[in-house]
């Protein structure tokens, strides 16, 4: 439990990155 909970959250992290890094593309691809 205590090696998944970190794991976890670096998996969650990294999601939010794609996702914002992917908003940011679209954003800049429709300009």
């Amino acid at each position: 439990m205590q090696v998944e909970a970190p794991n976890h959250r670096k998996l969650l992290w990294s999601k939010a990155m794609v996702v914002s890094v992917t908003e940011k593309a679209k954003h800049d691809f429709v300009r």
